[in-house]
């Protein structure tokens, strides 16, 4: 006998669970077990079914907005349940628990009869994703060497005719606010970086000139910049206004992500630097998951290409890292970095999507510096054990990820093949449904 536990109302309520039928749960009133009203869950959440293959239980996320976990981990694929396994659906805390003998299971749960009541919680509400969007915690590093006076700009501030309309967002070296150009009929993107360079003509200078340089490459893969100027000291450029959320922010909300999924992506933006690469010779320096956006039709845009050698010099005082958690040991270590340390981020970037979180992440920046140079890259199932790679990613992650710049590939064509082999064998996975079953401690 298998039963879901959960708390409603000061009461224990049970659910059994039937191996002929897969038991659906979500917000939708279609779903086995419909939590109406709590906005944190999905209309179709997640599903449990019984494997005969494994003779037990598991449980499958149904692409849910904001996840489920299992043991206080998301999960990304299935996942064999075992007896005492704790499942958090929105702010629903649900216990998984199996028994042969069925009053060891009811004798602490007063049991209700079917249909369940549905839980009423009104006072949950879902974030205005319309308002201004939160930094990324781990995506920059902390306020750089540079002198910084934060300008903030308002309503109707006018930018060489740009009018700012709101902010968008921000992080500690630069800010997007949205705004009315007197020349492009859509609403643009104006990047404004934090930097005050009022007294260092140079900067405002290389600014210009970084960008005219690159004004030539044009491609829909990367972020179309209209203007550039200068601000009241600060540098700042134009570009087309993309209202999906950025990597970042949609690594923040719903990591992990499926093995297909984040192949898919990391194969898109590697495509796109392999172009860049092929039409101008240089590298991007400085990827990391704000920097990949997203159109309307949801495909990929790069933005900050070309500006790398101004933002070292410039932004971070001479130190050729963007974000001390993206950056590649070569960078660290102070070496010259070429297109390879873009393969060894967009690994970061990779784990991250697969895992949810960063394979090295500290309070203290310099530690993270020294992890990168110093300690073993971790697997994905050691930072999350509710999720399985197939043999193909595991290899392709380990070799984007090698301290030794030489080790990880010898063309961006070579790196597309493994990623191509990735995906194929994903796929041919995922034709035999096989939840994964991880370790417990």
């Amino acid at each position: 006998m298998a039963l879901l536990i959960f708390e409603q109302d000061g009461e224990k309520k049970s659910v059994h669970l039937d191996t002929e039928k897969e038991f659906t749960i979500g917000r939708s009133r279609s779903s086995d077990l419909s939590l109406c009203d709590i906005p944190a869950i999905s209309r179709h959440h997640c599903s449990v079914y019984y494997c005969p293959t494994e003779n037990a239980y598991a449980i499958s996320d149904l692409h849910s907005t904001n996840g489920t976990m299992l043991n206080g981990s998301r999960i990304s694929s299935d996942v064999l349940l075992k007896d005492g396994d704790r499942i958090l659906i929105g702010p629903v805390l649900m216990r998984f628990a199996v028994s042969d003998d069925a009053s060891t299971i009811t004798a602490s749960i007063k049991k209700v009869a079917a249909p369940v009541k549905v839980f009423s919680l009104n006072d949950l509400v879902e974030a205005d994703l319309t308002q201004t969007l939160p930094k990324f915690s781990g995506d920059e590093g902390s306020v750089p060497p540079v002198a910084e006076s934060l300008l903030e700009l308002k309503h109707g501030d006018k930018l060489q005719g740009n009018e700012i309309i709101r902010k968008l967002g921000d992080g500690p070296r630069s800010s997007v606010y949205l705004a009315k150009s007197p020349d492009v009929k859509d609403a643009v993107a104006v990047k404004l970086f934090n930097a005050d360079f009022s007294a260092v003509p140079d900067a405002q200078r290389d600014f210009l000139e970084a960008l005219q340089s690159f004004s030539e490459f044009s491609s829909p893969a990367f972020v179309q910049r209209l203007e550039a100027g200068i601000y009241k000291g600060h540098c700042f450029y134009t570009m087309n206004c993309l209202t999906n959320a950025n990597l970042a922010r949609r690594i923040t909300r719903n990591a992990p992500f499926s093995e297909l999924e984040s192949s898919y992506i990391l194969r898109a933006v590697g495509k796109s630097l392999e172009l860049a690469f092929m039409k101008t010779g240089q590298p991007h320096l400085n990827l990391k998951p704000s920097n990949v956006l997203f159109t309307g039709d949801d495909d990929i845009v790069i933005s900050d290409f070309g500006l790398s050698p101004w933002y070292f010099k410039y932004v971070c005082g001479g130190i050729t890292i963007g974000s001390p958690y993206y950056a590649s040991p070569e960078q660290i270590a102070g070496r010259p970095a070429n297109w390879h340390a873009d393969v060894y981020s967009l690994g970061i970037i990779f784990f991250q999507m697969l895992t949810g979180s960063l394979p090295f992440n500290d309070q203290d920046e310099k530690k993270v510096l020294k992890m990168h140079i110093e300690e073993a890259f971790p697997t994905v199932s050691s930072m999350n054990p509710n999720i399985s790679i197939t043999q193909e990613t595991a290899a392709l992650l380990s070799r984007m990820t090698s301290k030794n710049a030489a080790e990880r590939y010898e063309s961006w064509q070579d790196f597309q093949m493994d990623v191509q082999k990735a995906v194929d064998a994903i796929i041919k996975s995922s034709r035999i449904r096989t939840p994964y079953n991880p370790s417990r401690t």
